[in-house]
């Protein structure tokens, strides 16, 4: 029995402890549930408050307006220093030394020139044999441009012939394409050189027929250039088309128009050492002969160099 009252006894302080340690913590709890109502409970605003608040919200609004306006007048500026500097380096780049300007003067100039040497070119065209005194750019300017056109005549058509017949060339070569040549830069400047001597054999002679079998001392190297370059103006337009239609593969024209200009050439050439000089004492005839020997003697050797440029090219020209 007084074991059971000691247990009894222990279990009964216990419980007062238990309930001693719970009882100050329910009014913390109380205190916090009275005071979350009172955090809750919205303050009392004045309209006083609630006018200045309202007067506040449009100049807020119209502050952020003017930011943004602000900003975007700041973006605007600055795309306008970047155009500025954009063009200020453009020209700046313009006025490089390795770009040239174009000066409106030089332009002009140059309309003039081709306006005066169309206007010569058709006048050679009418009246070939006519004696006048032109500029010398024109006798110079048709040289050059026979010369040019003639090596871009003949380029393109081998060219165009190399690309049809390869394989039929490369059959007849024994099948080994190194013998055929390459057109490269080479082979353009050999064909230009040559044509070049082509035109300048041709009016040599005629200017050594005049200087040493008709004993015309007066006549000058730069009279036998004007009276070719006006002979010359019907087969510079020949082959001028010859060059335009070789270029683009037409080949047969391009011959046609080769062959007549040739052609002429060779008629221009025997008019002039043909035609006898009013102090030569020779017999027509004998004298007709002599310069057609004479000619024929300054034109070979620049025939047979003309030949040495070319000869590996003009074999393509066989196969068409």
């Amino acid at each position: 029995m007084t074991q059971e009252w000691f247990e009894s006894a222990d279990l009964e302080k216990k419980s007062a402890q238990t309930k001693s340690e719970n009882q100050p913590n329910e009014p913390e709890i109380s205190e916090t549930v009275e005071t979350e109502p009172q955090a809750n409970e919205e303050t009392p605003v004045s309209p006083k408050e609630l006018e200045t608040h309202e007067e506040e919200a449009p100049e807020m609004i119209e502050e952020t307006q003017t930011e943004e306006e602000g900003e975007g007048k700041a973006e605007e500026e600055r795309n306008q220093e970047n155009s500025v500097k954009e063009k200020s380096i453009l020209s700046k780049a313009l006025e490089s030394p390795y770009i040239p300007d174009i000066d409106p003067r030089k332009t002009a100039r140059l309309k003039k020139e081709i306006a005066l040497f169309w206007t010569w070119l058709l006048d050679a065209i009418q009246e070939p044999t006519a004696s006048k005194t032109t500029d010398q750019k024109h006798r110079y300017s048709v040289f050059a441009l026979l010369t040019l056109l003639s090596s871009i005549n003949l380029f393109f058509s081998i060219y165009h012939i190399k690309r049809l017949y390869y394989g039929y060339m490369i059959s007849i070569a024994n099948g080994s394409p190194n013998q055929l040549p390459p057109l490269d830069l080479f082979a353009g400047l050999s064909i230009l050189v040559a044509s070049a001597l082509f035109y300048f054999s041709i009016i040599l002679g005629g200017f050594t027929v005049r200087r040493v079998l008709d004993q015309e001392s007066d006549f000058t190297f730069q009279e036998a250039f004007d009276r070719y370059s006006r002979l010359f103006a019907i087969p510079l337009v020949l082959t001028a088309l010859a060059s335009f239609f070789a270029l683009f593969g037409g080949l047969r024209f391009a011959g046609i128009l080769t062959l007549l200009s040739m052609a002429i050439f060779a008629l221009g050439n025997l008019f002039v050492i043909s035609k006898p000089s009013k102090t030569s004492s020779l017999d027509p005839f004998y004298r007709f002969l002599l310069a057609v020997l004479l000619d024929g003697a300054i034109l070979l050797p620049f025939l047979i160099a003309e030949l040495a440029l070319t000869v590996d090219y003009l074999r393509i020209l066989t196969f068409f």
